[in-house]
């Protein structure tokens, strides 16, 4: 689902689109991005922890480190920046 909201955005800047709407649209994938991770990523060590333990436990939580790195976005911010944009144009920016 991430990747098609990529692409999407993708698409829209081949597009020509207006360069503040293309701005918010990337904003809004980031964020999503970064909520579908971070949602994998506790899910992976949920599932880890209920049948995984000792050794077992501690190579998979490593292998989940390596397989889903962090995401550094801060989510606030590109939370603000998307409500303050749709405040100022009265409707859903995506």
């Amino acid at each position: 689902m991430a990747e098609s909201v990529y692409l999407k955005v993708r698409k829209l800047a081949s597009a020509n689109q207006d360069i503040t709407d293309l701005s918010i649209q990337e904003k809004i994938a980031q964020l999503y991005l970064y909520k579908s991770l971070n949602k994998v990523q506790n899910e992976a060590k949920e599932a880890i922890d209920s049948f995984a333990s000792g050794f077992e436990k501690r190579l998979l939580t490593y292998f989940v480190g390596k397989l889903l790195p962090p995401y550094l976005q801060n989510p606030k911010a590109l939370s603000r920046e998307i409500t303050d944009h749709a405040l100022m144009q009265k409707k859903y920016p995506f």
